[in-house]
């Protein structure tokens, strides 16, 4: 019945909160949004926004319905800090590997996509884009030892934690209507 909205983050962005704000560059800001799921597998959080938000916001990326590509144009987007306070960044580059394992990033299993399109501490939870404005990815890491060597967690692994945090979400409120 109701529209539903996530916003998809890292989960150490969230960390261990139950409820976290979220806040969007025009100042609309909505308090105490459930973290519906995580995946420390993965590194991906799901956000439940309330109600009104679907209604002010629309709707939000389309997932890539391409496979992930080395050369392939990526654009990242994000707000890391700069002087204190988050500052929107939006740049542009290339996958270097589209199945990149680092088990000291993310468990051993889930690979991820490792891309020249710069991010910086902040940058975490933030969209890795195609050229058509796509979903490839959200930005988890980047390895400060090397020049050009960021992380983003795959759109595979993202669109099976929002599934995942979907079903979680329907059992909920299954269980509020028996109740009801």
């Amino acid at each position: 019945g109701s529209a539903v909205t996530y916003v998809v983050t890292n989960r150490h962005v969230v960390l261990d909160s139950d409820t976290v704000e979220v806040s969007f560059a025009d100042g609309t800001s909505y308090r105490d949004c459930e973290v519906l799921f995580v995946s420390s597998e993965d590194d991906v959080a799901v956000v439940l926004l309330p109600e009104s938000a679907a209604r002010a916001i629309g709707y939000g990326l389309a997932p890539s319905t391409t496979k992930t590509q080395e050369r392939q144009v990526v654009i990242a987007a994000g707000y890391p800090g700069v002087a204190g306070s988050p500052s929107f960044q939006i740049t542009e580059g290339k996958v270097s590997n589209a199945r990149f394992s680092a088990p000291a990033v993310i468990d051993e299993g889930h690979p991820l996509v490792q891309h020249t399109a710069s991010i910086d501490p902040g940058s975490s939870g933030g969209p890795l884009t195609n050229e058509e404005g796509r979903l490839v990815g959200v930005n988890v890491a980047l390895l400060r030892s090397r020049q050009n060597f960021n992380l983003s967690v795959p759109v595979e692994a993202v669109l099976a934690t929002v599934h995942r945090a979907a079903a979680i979400r329907a059992r909920h409120e299954l269980r509020r209507a028996a109740k009801g």
